[in-house]
């Protein structure tokens, strides 16, 4: 059996990856509201002893941000707490914090415009597990197994540009 070519199958990862994203919002337990934030940080987590500030400005969502040091560090995601953040976490960083255990989140914020221009750390869309928890299983299927790690590499911006803009009903 022939594999489709990848601008074939990106479109059907991202349809599959809203629909996940949706019903996963319902797996992350929220206080409701944003917590004060740093001055300096967007996201301030602790990671057991170990506390990281986040920031936007490194390109990824200071949540992700966050995440992408504990992980750096080899420490344990499931770990991390927020003890500071500015704003709700956005839908697609509330999954992805679920996805590698942490399950508690200041505020989700409901806009899907907030998860434009989204990234996550690389690790998230390699490791098997944490894949199928950060896009659902029907996704992290298509990508992990249909496309080479070359390709994935190459097509990670790409689907997370279709996923984010479908999200938020902009699907060109």
């Amino acid at each position: 059996m022939q594999t489709p070519p990848a601008e074939m199958i990106v479109p059907k990862i991202a349809g599959d990856w809203v629909g996940w994203a949706r019903v996963a919002e319902g797996r992350v337990l929220t206080s409701g509201r944003a917590l004060p934030a740093e001055p300096g940080a967007d996201c301030v987590m602790s990671f057991g002893r170990r506390v990281f500030e986040g920031s936007s400005k490194r390109g990824l969502h200071a949540e992700m941000d966050c995440l992408q040091q504990a992980r750096m560090l080899g420490l344990p995601l499931e770990t991390g707490e927020f003890t500071d953040v500015a704003s709700g976490c956005c839908l697609l960083c509330a999954t992805a914090l679920a996805a590698v255990g942490v399950r508690r989140v200041p505020a989700v914020d409901p806009d899907p415009d907030v998860c434009v221009n989204w990234h996550a750390p690389a690790f998230l869309f390699e490791d098997p597990l944490l894949c199928a928890g950060l896009m659902g299983d029907r996704a992290a299927h298509l990508w992990l197994r249909h496309l080479a790690p070359p390709v994935r590499r190459q097509l990670r911006g790409v689907l997370t540009g279709a996923m984010t803009r479908l999200l938020a009903g902009r699907w060109e």
